[in-house]
């Protein structure tokens, strides 16, 4: 409580108007729901923080949808697998990296829509849990290596790890990928 409350107070002294922009799912689902909810904490500053706190695919999004989102993108040939992490999906924003993605010329995505890539946040990485975390996430495995077994998209970093690890792919977050597009170095 005492981070967030923290974190809540330097998201707020910065600008009170300004969005707040994510590339965290769990980070983001932390500021919209979770503290309000498991941490009990329900706070006018938090509310505060949670209505102006953007998921950045969604926030790309948006911006598109208002004419405002440049994309004079570089076309980029592939098929990309792409795994949406529970903590994007619990913030009930559909799938919103599969929209930006697709804005790109020559890129092709394909959702794996598995449920669970098996990590669960730091679950998956208990010694115990481990072969139970890679059962669940087999049929996510197995659908990149299928779909191309060189690249991937996911949004969230525990899940990236868990795919990178049991698929030997890169596994990128979706902005990776308009980073490239824009030509940008190192993208």
């Amino acid at each position: 409580r005492k981070y967030v409350s923290k974190l809540t107070n330097d998201l707020r002294s910065v600008n009170r108007n300004a969005p707040i922009i994510s590339a965290s799912g769990s980070c983001g689902g932390m500021l919209r729901h979770e503290a309000h909810e498991i941490l009990e904490m329900d706070t006018p500053e938090l509310r505060d923080v949670g209505s102006r706190t953007w998921d950045i695919s969604e926030f790309l999004l948006h911006l598109y949808d208002k004419g405002e989102l440049d994309t004079n993108f570089q076309r980029i040939d592939v098929t990309i697998p792409y795994h949406a992490p529970c903590q994007v999906k619990s913030q009930g924003l559909g799938k919103p990296a599969i929209e930006l993605m697709s804005l790109i010329p020559g890129v092709t995505v394909k959702d794996s829509e598995q449920p669970c890539c098996g990590i669960a946040g730091t679950y998956g990485m208990k010694k115990e849990k481990y072969a139970i975390a890679q059962a669940v996430g087999a049929p996510v495995f197995d659908f990149i290596k299928q779909v191309n077994a060189e690249l991937a998209a996911c949004d969230t970093e525990t899940c990236r790890w868990q795919l990178r690890t049991a698929t030997g792919a890169n596994v990128v977050h979706p902005i990776w990928l308009i980073h490239k597009a824009y030509g940008l170095p190192n993208g």
